[in-house]
């Protein structure tokens, strides 16, 4: 997903005289952030080896069932009420996270609103959705059990569409 936002607000206290060095100097650091190096550490400093990793469990190619197999299957999964567009749940930003535990998925998923049918229409189909999020899921090789869970935060909105769900819907690029 793309993040388009137009707007930025900065919110600190400043005085009349300091207060636009203040805001250039901010600004200036947001588009020029720090980029150290290991030779502008002082030569009594030395680096620390890493304690772990940042990859979550089953995203550093050490599960059983590969990451981009369930985001692909994913994609097979369409909004058949937007019928004419027919975008995936991928495409309209709806799937927020995707873990894997052995032969376990579990997905996290939000709506485009309240009025828009619950969960159960993506997730295990109903009203003519032909591909629920859960059975495609248990095609994909591996995968046991799949855990389709419901989310209302962080709020959906359009931001969250890719630039293939903006196409198929006809919104034009910012």
């Amino acid at each position: 997903a793309v993040l388009r936002q137009r707007n930025a607000y900065l919110t600190m206290p400043f005085t009349r005289e300091a207060g636009p060095g203040m805001v250039e100097n901010m600004r200036h650091g947001l588009l020029h952030p720090l980029t150290p190096t290991l030779e502008d550490l002082p030569s009594d400093v030395a680096a620390a080896k890493p304690q772990g990793r940042l990859a979550r469990q089953g995203e550093a190619g050490d599960s059983p069932i590969p990451k981009q197999a369930l985001w692909d299957a994913l994609a097979e999964c369409q909004d058949e009420q937007l019928y004419a567009a027919r975008p995936s749940v991928v495409d309209l930003g709806l799937v927020y996270d995707v873990r894997v535990r052995g032969d376990v998925v579990h997905v996290v998923m939000a709506m485009p609103g309240r009025g828009r049918p619950r969960l159960g229409y993506f997730g295990y189909g109903s009203g003519g959705n032909s591909s629920p999020v859960r059975q495609r899921l248990l095609r994909v090789p591996g995968v046991r059990k799949v855990v389709v869970e419901q989310t209302w935060q962080p709020h959906w909105d359009a931001n969250r569409l890719t630039d293939g769900g903006r196409a198929k819907l006809g919104i034009p690029d910012w």
